[in-house]
């Protein structure tokens, strides 16, 4: 991303997706390239902005320090590039994810308009799920107009507390079928990582999710599907009006999706 985009310039009138990684990645990441890919074969038009600060997130404390600058870098590219608000995402994994919201949040501060939804998968805990770190220095549900957030790893690496219109717990929010791999042998890690497979596979698939409660015991939480709860779609193709919290069960290899057909609401 060139910070210093040209201004005055426009996008085309398309939806708009922003892509930003989490620590230890970059732009080329596998799940940034097969999200972009996903975004760019639909049959609608997109405009997918990849958010590289590679340089900038080589490890957890430098780039949980770097979001709030990084936000403010993307919302101004945001703000000179005219981009359509309402048709605008954020996508952000991890720390990105909070870059994400700092980004809505500059836009909403500079222009007073809000940008159309912020997405957090697996928003980072460490560092700022902690009632000494203010609101406005970390991932909230006032940063646009939809935020929703999905949870895979609530022990370690993700937030616990649900912090979206609209929050996930996948296979409860903690260890994720499969986890450990051989890849990522660490089974926290595994989970943190996994959420950005289940997003990808949303953005083009549309996989049932459950109205579920979620507790805290002893510091573990606890999650429990409500009883002839409503049922939402899962992921990028949700409806931006839904509210609440939700879980889903998930395979332990790709395709991690369920595959069966939505029925709607209950």
């Amino acid at each position: 991303m060139n910070k210093n985009g040209p201004k005055g310039s426009h996008f085309d009138i398309y939806p708009t997706k922003f892509l930003i990684h989490g620590y230890g990645q970059n732009g080329q990441s596998y799940w940034v390239l097969t999200a972009r890919n996903a975004y760019l074969n639909k049959i609608e038009p997109h405009n997918v902005v990849i958010v590289d600060w590679a340089k900038g997130a080589t490890n957890y404390e430098t780039a949980a320090a770097n979001t709030k600058k990084l936000g403010e870098l993307i919302g101004q590219y945001i703000i000179d590039n005219e981009i359509e608000l309402e048709d605008l995402q954020l996508i952000g994994f991890g720390v990105g994810a909070h870059a994400a919201g700092q980004a809505g949040k500059y836009v909403a501060n500079v222009t007073g308009q809000y940008v159309g939804r912020v997405t957090g998968l697996d928003v980072a805990s460490p560092k700022f799920e902690l009632d000494s770190v203010p609101p406005e220095s970390k991932f909230q549900k006032t940063d646009a107009i939809f935020v929703d957030a999905i949870h895979t790893n609530v022990q370690k690496w993700g937030y616990k507390v649900p912090i979206g219109h609209v929050d996930w717990y996948v296979n409860g929010g903690d260890v994720q079928p499969g986890c450990p791999t051989l890849d990522v042998p660490d089974t926290d890690v595994c989970s943190h990582l996994r959420v950005n497979d289940l997003y990808v596979e949303s953005i083009n698939y549309q996989a049932p999710s459950y109205e579920c409660t979620v507790t805290f015991e002893n510091g573990q939480s606890v999650v429990t599907k409500v009883p002839f709860g409503r049922q939402v779609v899962f992921g990028q193709k949700v409806n931006e009006y839904e509210r609440g919290n939700y879980t889903i069960n998930t395979n332990s290899v790709p395709k991690y999706l369920p595959r069966f057909k939505f029925i709607g609401l209950k």
